[in-house]
Order: C-alpha cells, then structure tokens, then sequence
C-alpha cells in the first residue's frame, strides 16, 4: 500500500534539511564558478575527450539508453509527470507535496535563463559524433536540470509516502537511474558538452535543495508550533 494520506513528525523531515542554507551556499559557488568557466564559445578542458570516450565506449545498448534518456528528461514526459503528481497530491489533501511539486515544474522553466546567461553553444560535429540535432543552447543540459528537479523530488518524497520498503527501494532506485541515464544519454548522442550535463546536475541540484528548503518550512513548521504550543 502506498501511504499519502498522514502527517510527519518534525523530527522525522526536517533534520536533514535543517543546515540547507549551509549546504546549498558552498554548492552554488561551485555552481557558478563552473558557469563562469563554460560561458561562451570556449570549450572546457576534458570536454572532448570526455564525450569521444563515452561515444567510442559501444557500451550494450548505448543507443537505447540514449532515446530512453532523451523521453525522461523531456519537457513532456516531465511536465505531465509533475502535473500528474500535484494534482494528485492536491485530491488526496496533501497540500504542501502539491505545492512542492508545483513549485519544481515552475522553476524547471526558468532553466532558459541559466541557458541565456552562459551563452555557450552545443558540440560541433567536428569535435564529436553529433547524432542528435538539437537547437539552441548548451549549457546547462535542460534534460538533466529536469530529471534532477523531477525525479530527485520521488527520491525525497518516496520514505516519506511509499509503505512498503521494497516498492519504496525501487522507486527510488528507479528514480535514481533515470537521472544517471538522463547525463550518459546527452553526452552519448553529442547533443552536449559533459561540462553542459554536469552543470545540469550541479544547478539541479542547488535548485531542488532551495525548493526543498521551502517545502520544509511549509510542511514542518506547522507543526512544530502546533506541538509546541500543545505544551504550553
């Protein structure tokens, strides 16, 4: 049975998240010296030669992995995924999931901006295999900023509404290989730089603790204060 429908103890969600700030401070400032470094038309260092050996691997199913990889990080699977999510979270009366989840598809959209600041092209045929054409931008990998922002939201949230600990074991190991897959499937096809996928992954990151920092505060505090002032 998958449990959606009880509260938390504060204990229970909030420690982990409660040095959030101090986490996601020393991460940004990696973040953005990484942005720095790719913004523009120069290639980083280890950039080729990184993507040449993983397109040069013939890894068993690369070229499966790589459509598979292309779906899940896809504005439609993801956006419809998440919608999905908070509308049922929002029937069932768990409102801060809805928002929460609300919240990860709204700033998943601003991902453009990240992409307009570093200005930095996608790899060029003549530096690596390019079989996917895509438009526009490269840095930071839209598909995987998505799959990081949407898929680590189930890895959070799954302890906390999934009972029974094998479903709860898969799903996030499902989620988990959806986001690793998403990074291997944009350098395989040459449709980004790795610097582009580990950019998606570290500004994923950063803006997936920032929403959960205020998840927490939605969720948590709540009840705190109600528990504390039951003790009065």
């Amino acid at each position: 049975m998958i449990g959606i429908g009880g509260g938390q103890r504060p204990s229970r969600m909030g420690g982990p998240l409660a040095f959030c700030p101090w986490l996601c401070l020393p991460l940004l400032l990696v973040t953005l010296v990484l942005t720095v470094a790719a913004a523009g038309d120069n290639v980083l260092p280890g950039d080729t030669a990184v993507a040449n050996g993983i397109q040069r691997a013939n890894l068993p199913g690369a070229e499966r992995l790589a459509a598979i990889a292309y779906l899940l990080g896809g504005t439609p699977l993801v956006t419809a995924a998440g919608a999905a999510l908070t509308v049922v979270f929002a029937r069932v009366g768990r409102r801060a999931e809805a928002l929460f989840l609300l919240a990860i598809l709204v700033v998943r959209g601003g991902n453009w901006l990240l992409k307009a600041v570093a200005d930095s092209p996608r790899p060029t045929p003549s530096l690596v295999e390019v079989t996917e054409q895509s438009s526009g931008l490269g840095f930071p990998s839209s598909h995987v900023v998505s799959a990081v922002l949407l898929y680590g939201s189930i890895i959070y949230l799954a302890p906390r509404l999934v009972r029974p600990r094998p479903l709860r074991r898969l799903v996030v190991a499902v989620a988990a290989a959806a986001i690793a897959v998403t990074g291997f499937g944009r350098i395989y096809t040459g449709a980004h730089w790795p610097s582009d996928v580990l950019g998606g992954y570290l500004w994923g990151t950063v803006l997936l603790l920032v929403v959960l920092w205020g998840y927490r505060l939605v969720r948590v505090r709540p009840v705190a204060l109600r528990a504390a002032g039951a003790g009065d």
